[in-house]
């Protein structure tokens, strides 16, 4: 029986990886152990359902492109870090994501997933997730027994100690907010629900002190605005401008809001602030007021260790290990002894240090190209594709080369990443298909 076949006879195959993909999201509030499993769940199960089938996708640049960078990844984990460091499984990593990439690709090409379907329900999970962190913000603790962290006046709601709920917020809420807003624009009542799941999505960004992630999602929102057409779009823009309205009134009366965003401020622009007020012997004092910043010292870092291995880097994943040495103690910033970390906390950056300029040409010739085949291809992909725009705002939103962001292979966030930019990679094959 050819494959074909198979799926049209057992339609609960459908629903079986519907549900799998509907369970990124959940499992990832879950914990690291509970996301990872799902994915491999995915994973296993689409090798099993098509065998060596799965290995068939596209021959096109873009594909080929995405496959060259996934290798040279591979060979850096397994070489480049053990010439400078142990032995690293981190290739380990991107075997996972090219698999994953073809798993959803077969999944997408046989109609075995539904994007829209499995986005559609997300925002009744956001809905949880925020009720729980409103109850944290006002009671200080969530519902599960979360403090929240005094020191710094954070909230993670369910995540805990760790603080992402910003960053998740930035890869979910915007997608789950367009798909749910495309089927339901029509009806009064849902709209009315929508402008306060985004007025409520706003506010906990802004609250919680994740300051990028914020600046993110209001990005991703701007470029909504700009590209999509929908029906009744001055509504939305409209109810966008009093929504920002009520959102300056809250930075204002807010005493924490303000004070992050005023600290925010001084750390890019007015550095000298912190500086008159924690004078340190021996330390030379950078021009650029933002590289005095722990940041800033991790940017510096991150900066001298990719001139000293300019080719390969040092290997992924080596930062932390690289960053220790005494010879990186000389750069200028006020906060140079706090230089080490796990990552620089910016992709681009983190390629040049661990993968070199090899991988950050062939990185950011895959994006870039990625950018231009959608640019290029703007009026066909709008016609028969809402969601591939979705994915290209979200992927463009984080790829922004200035900006701090988390780990690109080495956290679970940045696994994210990835596996939204397969989300766009197999919407532009699908719609490549259709030109």
């Amino acid at each position: 029986m050819s494959i074909t076949k198979k799926i049209e006879s057992i339609n609960l195959k459908n629903n079986y990886f519907n549900i799998l993909y509907s369970l990124i999201m959940p499992s990832f509030v879950l914990g690291q152990a509970a996301f990872k499993f799902i994915l491999l769940l995915i994973i296993f199960s689409a090798i099993i359902l098509f065998k060596v089938r799965i290995f068939q996708f596209k021959k096109n640049i873009l594909n080929i492109l995405f496959l060259i960078t996934l290798v040279y990844f591979i060979f850096n984990s397994l070489i480049i870090s053990n010439i400078y460091y142990d032995y690293n499984n981190r290739y380990l990593t991107f075997i996972f994501i090219f698999l994953f990439y073809l798993s959803t690709d077969q999944l997408f090409e046989k109609k075995l997933i539904n994007f829209q379907l499995i986005f559609k329900f997300n925002i009744f999970i956001f809905l949880l997730i925020y009720i729980d962190t409103i109850y944290q913000i006002i009671f200080k603790k969530d519902l599960f027994g979360f403090e929240y962290y005094q020191a710094y006046d954070r909230y993670a709601g369910p995540f805990g100690d760790e603080f992402i709920l910003g960053a998740f917020m930035s890869f979910f809420m915007v997608p789950s907010f367009l798909i749910y807003l495309k089927e339901n624009h029509s009806d009064k009542f849902k709209r009315i629900f929508i402008i306060f799941f985004l007025f409520l999505s706003i506010y906990i960004a802004l609250k919680i002190g994740e300051r990028i992630a914020f600046l993110t999602i209001m990005f991703q929102l701007l470029m909504c605005l700009i590209i999509f057409k929908f029906k009744n779009k001055k509504y939305y823009v409209f109810s966008t401008l009093v929504i920002s309205l009520i959102i300056i009134s809250i930075i204002a009366s807010d005493k924490g809001i303000t004070k992050k965003y005023e600290h925010f401020y001084n750390t890019l622009f007015n550095y000298e602030v912190f500086i008159k007020n924690n004078k340190k012997e021996n330390v030379e004092i950078n021009k650029i007021g933002f590289l005095n910043s722990q940041t800033g010292a991790h940017f510096l870092t991150a900066f001298k260790i990719w001139e000293k291995n300019a080719i390969f880097g040092v290997g992924i994943k080596n930062f932390r290990y690289e960053s220790k040495k005494e010879i990186y103690s000389t750069i200028k910033s006020h906060q140079i002894e706090f230089r080490v970390s796990t990552h620089p906390h910016n992709f681009q950056l983190e390629l040049l240090s661990e993968t070199g300029i090899v991988g950050f040409i062939l990185f950011n010739l895959f994006i870039i190209y990625l950018f231009y085949k959608i640019l290029k291809n703007f009026k066909i992909y709008e016609k028969n594709n809402y969601l591939l725009f979705i994915f290209f705002i979200l992927i463009l939103s984080k790829y922004i080369p200035f900006k701090t962001d988390s780990s690109l292979y080495s956290s679970s966030m940045g696994l994210l990443f990835w596996i939204f930019l397969i989300f766009l990679l197999t919407n532009i094959n699908r719609s490549s298909e259709l030109k």
